[in-house]
């Protein structure tokens, strides 16, 4: 009934023995006489009457005081029911504790699991060593906390938090080996899940004399995000991680400073990868007010990619006469050039040598600027530290060329130009070919109208058609480029006026240039770096935190070489105006897993009750109606016996109920009708209904924000005992090996079907339960026949449109009770599946998810979540989704 029961203080209940000489001193111990009022009459009247005082205590009350004492001897005991294993250790406990940046996607079972060993500590009397790995964010070097008494170690690792860098190995295994290992009896290794030669060392250096367990989380992956980056002419976005086992699919959210969600890119990885890539395809106007990617329900600082004041507009400089630009000319190229990059960049129009003394990203040249040999050995050192160049061409260059610029230059250019129409030329104007694969183009819709009339053309080479990124339809190359260290040099070989081609007037001019400016990494902005003093600092959790004293400025060009630490956690630096992102994922390398060490899961003490609490109140309770029934005795209360005995009774039955209460955790009528009741069938295993729990409470949330319903709450339910009638529908595991339903409990479960109710079985294995187990757990319950899921089901289109219904596991076969067959016009009683719902939706109090969703990771959480929506809706509306009642009237009013 209760469990195995263990104390943790068994020697307490020696004082049993003395309840006999309790017993024998209580008999002796009459309780005081009743003191009346002497009147004289009385005396009279009642001479004859003998004096009677009580000679001994009434049996039961002797009773109710031996009771009371027996449950405080057991109370200092400390009973607990299903205890965990202990050590049963001697000497020191040390317990090294992995705080990294890793440590922070699964912090709070790491915490239990600490708490748990320092409880396990406390009750053998044994005193703590905290060693944590991480460096502190004061700066500090490692320090091993203690020996110290367990529950003042309860006190310490509450100040232990996971911190937005990488463990220091090396220095705790210097720790370690300094101890003295005869007074240390076991060691512990809360490990993060992340290996390495370092890690290897200092897990040998723990395991010396005496060995260590470890205890690490194998289920939630880590996971690195790292900031967009360019590859292969393309923004991508790129995740790696240390588990590379099996495949996933994970969810990129882009945000907006406001945590608004402004866009979702899925990822995908296969068996055996250990990174994975997604283009960044948005418009650019979307891009602008990004301010973070996170991988959904992986929120922490190495999840996490923060973008700065350069994301959102890169600065553009533009070679020419700006009050050239003023007069608005259309025969001017700067004008086109201006109007197409205007709303998306940072334009700056000026003389050349001004343009290379500004922080610019991009330069572009129209065919009017006229290059020197100076200005072009400038140039090629701009273009290799990492700036784009950008150049169109146009008679000046098809009439005379500097020699020197062929290294500046994509390609060869013949002398002399084409000219659509004359004797060399096509009789039309030449359309646009679509744009290679290797063009950052791609993509990009062709406009039938846009025309080329005149174009310069390049000597054909062996590398040509690589380094063209734009062609006409008979393959001339209309846009070539070549890398030149670490920037580009591009050129169009058409004008940027409209007088050669059209282009400039199209649309796709202008998705041209802007991926031309997503190409450039910024790098002209280095030229006049600064020290970037702290800005916004990411915690472990990727929430903000407070600056330290120990945190310093950037002063390196190359963010890629400094290394997170105290001194230089993730965030932005620099001020509002100019600031630069530090990432975790873009300075941390391939983490790697926690390879060739045996380690553990966490236990968690999920099922361990202590009865001590429950035993005391007990006692106060009792000790209250002792000292209430010897204010009786004495005459103090002047209540009538009867009064007494009903007031006890009351009382009594007061305590029981909020008891019972308690106990189940039901609500009263009032309120189960006040609200909608999400309910779990509750089982034998106290695992699963914790997870039942916390998946309908994630779930009932997810309603609340999702869709327009409130006050819904969840509780859970015992089908023997409860009456059912009260919640639209009941979420019910089965579990191998639970104990049919008793004839009460079938009459409820039967009543509760026949009068609308629903039921959504799920076995939570990923496989569809057995014909036997049904039949062992739901004997004599008039189960309806059952058939699979109809492709134009409701229930796919009750709330979200969906195609299939995964949980934790992949989408298996889900079956129902098919429309023709129900009595509650076509909506089925019993729904059942085996994906495992409740783990996928379930979250514990920090908001992180428990379990991972496999094979599609946080995008098939994401379906789960929709199906849960789904399955309410239907719930509570049914199928007026496909009624058809008021069809021909909707028709009517949409003109069809």
């Amino acid at each position: 009934m209760f469990g195995n029961i263990a104390f943790a203080s068994p020697y307490i209940l020696g004082f049993f023995v003395m309840l006999p000489l309790l017993w024998w001193l209580l008999r002796l111990t009459p309780p005081s006489p009743q003191k009346v009022v002497f009147p004289a009459l009385a005396l009279l009247r009642d001479l004859a009457a003998p004096e009677q005082t009580p000679a001994r205590t009434p049996w039961w009350l002797l009773v109710l005081r031996l009771v009371i004492s027996a449950l405080l001897i057991c109370a200092l005991a400390r009973p607990v029911v299903d205890p965990l294993p202990t050590i049963g250790g001697q000497g020191v406990m040390l317990i090294a504790i992995d705080n990294d940046w890793a440590a922070a996607r699964d912090w709070e079972t790491r915490q239990k699991t600490l708490h748990d060993l320092i409880h396990q500590a406390e009750r053998e009397n044994r005193s703590v060593l905290l060693l944590p790995t991480t460096p502190p964010a004061s700066g500090d070097t490692l320090q091993i906390i203690g020996p110290l008494a367990a529950k003042a170690a309860t006190t310490e690792i509450e100040r232990i938090v996971p911190e937005p860098w990488a463990s220091d190995w090396t220095q705790a295994t210097s720790i370690v080996q300094k101890l003295d290992r005869t007074t240390i009896g076991d060691a512990f290794w809360l490990s993060s899940g992340l290996g390495g030669v370092d890690a290897k060392i200092f897990y040998n250096a723990l395991n010396d004399n005496g060995g260590v367990k470890v205890l690490a989380d194998a289920e939630t992956p880590i996971y690195l995000l790292s900031p967009p980056q360019s590859e292969n002419d393309d923004l991508i976005l790129a995740v790696r991680r240390a588990n590379t086992d099996n495949d996933a699919v994970l969810v990129l959210s882009a945000l907006a400073q406001d945590e608004h969600v402004l866009a979702h890119l899925p990822i995908h990885f296969m068996p055996g990868t250990p990174r994975a890539t997604t283009p960044l395809n948005l418009p650019l106007d979307v891009r602008n007010l990004i301010a973070r990617f996170e991988i959904e329900g992986q929120r922490s600082a190495a999840t996490t990619a923060l973008l700065d004041a350069g994301w959102e507009h890169r600065p553009v400089g533009i070679v020419g006469d700006a009050g050239e630009l003023a007069q608005h000319s259309l025969l001017s190229g700067m004008f086109y050039i201006d109007r197409a990059l205007k709303p998306y960049a940072d334009i700056h129009v000026d003389q050349l040598d001004a343009l290379l003394k500004q922080n610019m990203a991009v330069l572009i040249l129209s065919d009017a600027t006229e290059l020197n040999d100076d200005q072009i050995v400038q140039l090629i050192a701009w273009v290799k530290k990492g700036g784009v160049l950008v150049r169109f061409a146009g008679e000046k260059m098809a009439a005379t060329q500097n020699p020197k610029e062929s290294n500046l230059l994509p390609v060869t250019l013949r002398t002399g130009d084409r000219s659509l129409g004359g004797a060399l030329s096509w009789a039309t104007p030449q359309k646009l070919k679509d744009f290679p694969s290797s063009s950052p183009f791609r993509g990009l819709p062709l406009p039938d109208d846009v025309t080329i009339n005149r174009q310069i053309l390049a000597e054909p080479s062996p590398d040509l058609a690589t380094r063209s990124w734009a062609t006409l339809a008979d393959g001339t190359p209309l846009v070539t480029s070549k890398n030149i260290g670490s920037g580009l040099s591009i050129l169009f070989h058409v004008p940027a006026r409209s007088d050669w081609s059209n282009l400039p007037l199209s649309g796709l001019f202008v998705d041209m240039l802007r991926r031309i400016v997503d190409l450039s990494h910024g790098a002209g902005s280095e030229m006049n770096f600064a020290a970037l003093a702290p800005l916004h600092l990411l915690d472990a959790f990727g929430e903000e935190q407070k600056i330290t004293a120990a945190t310093q400025a950037i002063t390196d060009n190359d963010f890629s070489k400094i290394e997170a630490g105290p001194q230089h956690p993730p965030g932005l630096y620099g001020t509002d105006s100019f600031n630069r992102a530090f990432n975790l994922g873009g300075s941390l390398g391939q983490p790697d897993a926690l390879n060739g060490i045996a380690a553990e899961g966490y236990k968690q003490n999920t099922q361990e009750i202590e009865l001590q609490p429950f035993l005391l109140v007990t006692a106060f309770v009792l000790m209250l109606i002792d000292f209430l029934i010897s204010l009786a005795l004495r005459g103090v209360l002047a209540w009538p016996r009867r009064k007494i005995a009903a007031a006890i009774c009351f009382l009594a039955l007061m305590l029981s109920y909020q008891a019972a209460k308690a106990a189940t955790d039901a609500e009263n009528p009032v309120d189960l009708t006040s609200k909608t009741v999400l309910a779990y069938v509750k089982t034998d295993d106290r695992q699963t209904d914790h997870i039942s729990e916390a998946g309908l409470k994630t779930l009932a949330r997810a309603l609340q924000q999702r869709t327009s319903m409130n006050q819904i709450a969840v509780a859970a339910v015992d089908p023997n005992n409860d009456e059912l009638a009260f919640f639209p529908i009941l979420y019910w595991p089965i579990v191998a090996g639970e104990a049919p339903l008793s004839a009460p409990g079938v009459q409820h479960v039967n009543d509760y079907l026949h009068h609308g109710g629903m039921i959504l079985l799920d076995s939570m294995t990923g496989d569809v339960p057995s014909q036997v187990l049904l039949h062992s757990v739901l004997a004599n319950v008039d189960i309806p026949p059952l058939a699979p899921m109809p492709q134009d089901h409701v229930l796919k289109r009750s709330f979200y449109l969906l195609d299939a219904f995964p949980g934790r596991y992949a989408p298996a076969d889900f079956w129902l009770e098919p429309e023709d067959m129900s009595s509650y016009d076509g909506v089925a009683t019993v729904l059942l599946g085996s994906s495992g719902w409740a783990a996928a939706w379930a979250a514990d109090d920090a908001g992180h998810f428990m379990f991972p969703c496999t094979p599609g990771g946080e995008l098939q959480r994401e379906h789960a979540f929709r199906f849960g929506v789904n399955v309410v809706m239907y719930a509570l509306t049914g199928n007026y989704k496909s009624d058809q009642l008021h069809a021909q009237a909707l028709l009517q009013k949409l003109g069809k």
